[in-house]
């Protein structure tokens, strides 16, 4: 099947897609996303495809009545079982203000995630606030595997302080 804008590679098992749209920075269309979606039916059909690999992460952050400040640093990693790094993002990204939707926010993905080594792992988020910060909030976690499929994890309560600056929650999918 010939695409115009995906490449296609094997290693064995494994199926390596690439967007190719580099003059548009790879950024999706309508008609990406339905390449994308023929050759994922297409791989998942494939006897031949043996692994399905971790292609992306976003999280997205709904602020309840207690602000994150300006300048309260945030970091968020998805672990694997054994403690290894997934995917994270870190920064400050402003002011998340009451009542505000926030994201989603690209995590940088490690290579070679395996869709099967993820359960049992954990995400962890982190503030670093600078004075006494307290922020109430819920998430939203999206993990995209090559098959197309995607693993939703969320929590619409949590609460992350000056005393209390990590939160860990079990991979739930």
């Amino acid at each position: 099947m010939a695409f115009d804008n995906l490449l296609l590679e094997r290693d064995g098992a494994v199926a390596i897609v690439t967007i190719n749209r580099p003059n548009v920075l790879n950024a999706l269309n309508s008609h990406t996303v339905d390449e994308l979606r023929r050759l994922m039916l297409e791989l998942k059909h494939d006897a031949a495809v043996g692994a399905i690999v971790l292609t992306g992460a976003s999280i997205t952050f709904f602020t309840h009545d207690d602000d994150k400040d300006n300048d309260t640093f945030l970091n968020v990693q998805v672990v694997a079982p054994g403690g290894r790094v997934c995917a994270g993002l870190s920064g400050t990204f402003g002011l998340f203000p009451d009542q505000s939707t926030r994201g989603p926010f690209g995590l940088s993905v490690q290579s070679n995630v395996l869709k099967d080594s993820l359960p049992g792992g954990h995400l962890t988020i982190s503030v670093q606030p600078n004075g006494n910060d307290t922020w109430r909030f819920g998430y939203q976690l999206d993990l995209t595997f090559s098959d197309g499929s995607v693993a939703h994890t969320s929590q619409a309560a949590v609460q992350l302080t000056q005393d209390s600056r990590t939160l860990t929650q079990p991979l739930a999918f």
